[in-house]
Order: C-alpha cells, then sequence, then structure tokens
C-alpha cells in the first residue's frame, strides 16, 4: 500500500464521496489486512481512516496529532505487510 497522508486526507475524501456511490456493505471486523490493503488507494485511504476511528472508539480514546496518525497508518502498513491474513482491526490496533 502506498503511504498514506493523513487522516485529515482520509475524512476530506468520505465527505466528498456522494451518497449512494457505493452499494458495497461491509463487516469493519471481518476485513483482513489484505483485503485493506488490495483496494484502490482513495478506498484503502478511507477504510483505513475508519478502521483508526473504530479502534479508538473500542478504547475511548482518539488521534488528533498528524504525528500520531501518520505513526499508526506506518505500524498497519507494515504489519499487513507481515502478516496479510491477520484481521484489520487486529493490526490498527
Amino acid at each position: 500500500m502506498k503511504s498514506h497522508y493523513t487522516l485529515a486526507l482520509c475524512l476530506t475524501l468520505a465527505m466528498t464521496m456522494p451518497a449512494g456511490a457505493q452499494d458495497d456493505t461491509f463487516n469493519i471486523e471481518e476485513l483482513t489486512c489484505f483485503e485493506v490493503v488490495s483496494l484502490p488507494e482513495e478506498d484503502a485511504l478511507f477504510v483505513t481512516a475508519m478502521l483508526i476511528g473504530f479502534a479508538n472508539g473500542k478504547t475511548g480514546t482518539s488521534l488528533t496529532s498528524a504525528t500520531a496518525i501518520r505513526e499508526a497508518v506506518e505500524a498497519f502498513d507494515a504489519q499487513c505487510g507481515e502478516e496479510p491474513n491477520l484481521l484489520a482491526v487486529e493490526a490498527i490496533s
């Protein structure tokens, strides 16, 4: 997966997506690393932002620093590179 920019970019992409643009549904807790990193870059950015938000919601924390978000995404990319069958929510945690 190409390097991610920041959560702000991810959220910008999400907010500019037209309603109903994507009819596919998925369970975020069932996505594997391979499924996320195999997506087109914009979709992978969007899903990664969702994963960060999901993980933060489960722990009651939030990443507000661009540096912290970048580090989380880089760690996610590295973990997924080593274990493509790992659940993405486990890799982002």
